[in-house]
């Protein structure tokens, strides 16, 4: 049964404990006294993109692409061939979680549409899929192939100075100390 708005956790734990159930295929049993329950917590319990996720008719769970150092990356199929991506911090401070399209299990492309199922946003990116994650967050994504994906602005975050970055398959790198590109080759043509 969901915990959310009983007490005992901060919205953004919140959060991640809907996401997560989301992402499982978990039943999403409504534990909290709706009588009392606060317009956060309805956010929470009413959001259609992570129920969505929840009830995908293709019904698999999601698996974990990695999980190291309390930064956890979790993929579930869904029925129209996207993947929905979890990226969970488990540890008491900010985190960047990286992975990629092909270690999620998507096929190659050359642009593909990032839903954040909270923010209700779309971006686009060139493969890579992160994010600097609050501590005990979740930041829940939709990732498809999808060659319109370029009318979406792009996918771009600043790295924590002293965060460690963790890439699906690959082993910890120093962070960027500017904007990413997305996965895209920086800019190298010359100016006019």
């Amino acid at each position: 049964m969901l915990e959310v708005g009983n007490g005992g956790m901060t919205d953004t734990e919140y959060r991640s404990h809907f996401s997560l159930w989301s992402i499982m295929a978990a039943p999403l049993l409504i534990g909290s006294d709706l009588r009392t329950a606060t317009p956060a917590t309805f956010d929470i319990l009413d959001n259609k993109e992570v129920i969505a996720v929840d009830q995908d008719p293709l019904g698999k769970q999601g698996n974990v692409v990695t999980s190291e150092g309390g930064r956890w990356v979790v993929a579930k199929e869904m029925k129209d061939g996207s993947r929905t991506v979890a990226l969970f911090n488990e540890s008491g401070s900010a985190q960047r979680i990286a992975t990629t399209a092909a270690a999620v299990g998507l096929p190659g492309a050359r642009a593909y549409t990032l839903r954040d199922l909270w923010q209700h946003r779309s971006y686009n990116t060139a493969g890579t899929i992160s994010a600097t994650v609050p501590a005990h967050g979740t930041v829940l994504v939709r990732v498809s192939a999808d060659r319109h994906a370029l009318k979406n602005p792009p996918a771009v975050e600043l790295a924590l100075a002293n965060a460690p970055l963790v890439q699906a398959a690959t082993r910890p790198r120093s962070p960027r100390r500017s904007p990413t590109s997305a996965g895209r080759p920086p800019n190298t043509s010359p100016s006019a």
